[in-house]
Formats: C-alpha cells, structure tokens, sequence
C-alpha cells in the first residue's frame, strides 16, 4: 500500500499458498480492506517459477525469521535487486551484495526502497549485477575440498598424511548434496540467459 500511496506503478505478485485456510481467508480480507486487489496478484502454488524471476524487477522478503531462503538465492540467480527485512541469522544479510537490507516491520522503509529501485534504473541494474555476482561467487567456492579440510582437521592429519588419504568418497558424498541442494538453483541458471 505504501508503494502505491506514493505514486509508484507497481504490482506485487506473490507465488505460493498458505497451508492454513484461516490464515489465508486473513490475507484475503486484509487485500480487500486496503483496496489492493488490482495491484496484488495471487498465482498460488507454481513447481516452475522461472517467469515469476523473469518478468520481475524487484525481489520483496518480510521473513520475521528463515533457516534458509532458496528464494534469495534463485533471485540473485536471476540478478534481482531484493528489499529484504534484517533476519540477523542469514549469512546473506551480513553480506547484503544486491539487496536493501531494512530494520525488521519498517514497512515504509521498505516501500521507500522498492520505488527507488523501480524509478532508478541504474541502480536496480548495479544491485542486481552484485547480486548475479554474489551467486557466481558462491558456485566457484571449492565446497568439497574445504570439507575434506574440515574433516582431516578434525582427526589432526598432517598435509603430508592428507596427501596420502584417499578423499575420493567423502569429495563423491559431498558432491552428491551439493548436487541435490543446488538442482533448483542451477537448473534456473540454465533455463535463463542473463542480461
């Protein structure tokens, strides 16, 4: 509501349902009573949200708290600029490359963050770059020798004696979760040429 109080175009799509019918009849009435109907659109539940990423220019996060968004991450895979409430548990929101980090409920903040980025072209696509660039950073990262560190650390080997230890299954197992958490993510990156 504030983004459009203000005067800014803009329509806020939100993908995914409530589990809690109650809860999503409160949404609901809560659109209605703030007459947004025609700035609010509701899709529900998509397994493919590749257009969503595609034909948006901001990416919007109010969590109070996460454990780990995959969102973030499929939105700077697209080379969104976010507005996103401070979650003091995300690594990510330490790091804020490509995101407008605002104080927790600072619904103006917010808003006043989202028509800049709309209105401001050069700076939607700057932020969006870092986020795109943040991704690529974090996809070039050696996961699987770092843990094999990590593990041989652990049980005091020398580099000599890890030299000589086969890590082949520990760089298979941990290539296998990394394989399996980054399919949505990678899968995305591929679908998409990016701009």
């Amino acid at each position: 509501k504030n983004v459009i109080d203000n005067g800014c175009q803009a329509t806020l799509h939100i993908v995914g349902k409530a589990d809690n019918a109650e809860f999503y009849q409160v949404f609901l009435d809560k659109i209605a009573e703030l007459n947004l109907e025609k700035y609010v659109v509701l899709h529900g539940f998509h397994k493919d949200v590749n257009k969503f990423y595609e034909n948006a220019s901001v990416y919007l996060h109010t969590s109070e708290f996460e454990g780990f968004p995959m969102t973030f991450v499929e939105s700077k895979a697209y080379g969104l600029p976010a507005v996103v409430y401070d979650i003091p548990t995300l690594d990510m929101i330490h790091y804020p490359r490509g995101m407008q980090v605002v104080p927790q409920n600072r619904v103006q903040e917010a808003a006043e963050n989202i028509i800049e980025l709309i209105n401001n072209t050069n700076k939607r696509l700057c932020m969006g770059n870092e986020a795109r660039k943040s991704v690529e950073e974090i996809y070039a990262f050696d996961i699987v020798e770092f843990w094999v560190k990590i593990f041989n650390d652990i049980v005091g080997k020398s580099k000599v004696e890890r030299d000589q230890v086969d890590t082949e299954r520990l760089a298979v197992a941990v290539d296998m979760m990394l394989n399996f958490s980054a399919s949505g993510v990678e899968s995305r990156e591929m679908e998409r040429t990016y701009w």
